[in-house]
């Protein structure tokens, strides 16, 4: 069976979407809305794929990367990580 291994930049969309997700479990302000969260779905469809024409919407790039300099200013890690097989 082939083990799928995922690209930088897939994990790292995993990681903001796990993110928001525990934000929001914890009732603390998320980040982002359901739209923008399929465009991020969209993108980590695509990067599977192999697709390398998909271009992500401007304002989703830079709130991603808020949510990046977020989890590293709180020093966040998943309670438990992805497991990509």
């Amino acid at each position: 069976m082939k083990c799928y291994t995922p690209c930088k930049r897939h994990q790292l969309l995993d990681l903001v979407l796990q993110y928001d997700s525990f934000k929001k479990e914890i009732g603390k302000p998320h980040f982002f809305t359901d739209s923008q969260r399929f465009l991020i779905n969209q993108e980590r469809a695509k990067i599977m794929q192999n697709d390398t024409d998909f271009t992500q919407n401007e304002a989703v790039i830079i709130k991603i990367a808020f949510v990046v300099e977020q989890i590293k200013t709180n020093h966040w890690n998943p309670q438990k990580p992805i497991e990509y097989k």
